[in-house]
């Protein structure tokens, strides 16, 4: 019996959430699979099925939603771990999570767009064909994304521009040198200064946009470079400088 093949399934695992190709138990998986598409089916009163039967052992009729949840679980432990949400696209340490938190970035950006598509044809009773095409396409590559998955992760602090939230931080922290020192870090080739080479490719950037090639330095980003006093021009060391990173780099290998 199928039932019981599940019951020890979940004693095992401690869910239900047999995957459609369980290699362990291939029929097992199919089975699962078979009755939630039953039950959807029964909701819509196209069939009927015994639905206690295997509520009595704890089976999960909404898998996605069930996998979603326990995903974001793993989020929050992440962030206790590492203070942020900024989980690799490639996790060693749990590949499912990294792929997932890469997942639910492309799904937002495509709902995202459709919401604005819907927006905009709101009072459009009829639909333009390909609108509507439009519409169901971004539909379909947003997935199950939704307010309320949104502000789940929002909840917890989630990072939808992972670029531009680096490109702030790096910002913060040029600002924050800019008025100690009275100028930009200056690259060096002795010691590798992650400020410095983010500096030295806003500079080149610049030089591009003066070109009219694209970069991602906007003109928001300039203005923001600007109001800190930003030097555009590569800055000369002097061999006085020069002599004191040598000391600085002496030093730090003591």
């Amino acid at each position: 019996m199928k039932e019981q093949e599940l019951k020890e399934y979940v004693a095992e695992h401690g869910n239900s959430l047999v995957p459609h190709i369980y290699t362990q138990n291939k029929s097992l998986g199919k089975w699962v699979h078979t009755q939630r598409k039953y039950f959807k089916a029964s909701q819509r009163g196209d069939a009927v099925m015994p639905v206690q039967k295997l509520n009595d052992i704890g089976f999960v009729w909404d898998a996605s939603k069930a996998q979603w949840l326990e995903r974001i679980q793993e989020l929050k432990e992440y962030k206790q771990n590492f203070g942020d949400t900024l989980v690799p696209a490639v996790y060693d340490t749990n590949p499912s999570i990294g792929i997932w938190v890469s997942h639910q970035r492309r799904c937002n950006t495509y709902y995202e767009k459709m919401t604005e598509l819907e927006e905009k044809w709101r009072d459009v009773e009829v639909l333009d064909d390909e609108v509507k095409e439009q519409v169901d396409q971004l539909n379909l590559l947003a997935g199950d994304m939704n307010n309320t998955r949104i502000e789940l992760l929002e909840a917890e602090g989630f990072i939808w521009d992972v670029r531009a939230y680096l490109w702030e931080l790096q910002f913060q922290k040029l600002q924050s040198f800019i008025d100690l020192n009275g100028h930009a870090p200056i690259m060096s080739k002795k010691i590798y200064d992650p400020s410095a080479f983010w500096v030295n490719t806003q500079r080149k950037n610049y030089r591009k946009n003066l070109k009219g090639q694209h970069t991602s330095l906007t003109e928001e980003r300039i203005k923001q470079l600007n109001s800190i006093r930003f030097d555009w021009k590569v800055a000369q060391r002097s061999p006085k400088c020069f002599e004191k990173l040598l000391l600085r780099s002496f030093a730090t290998h003591l």
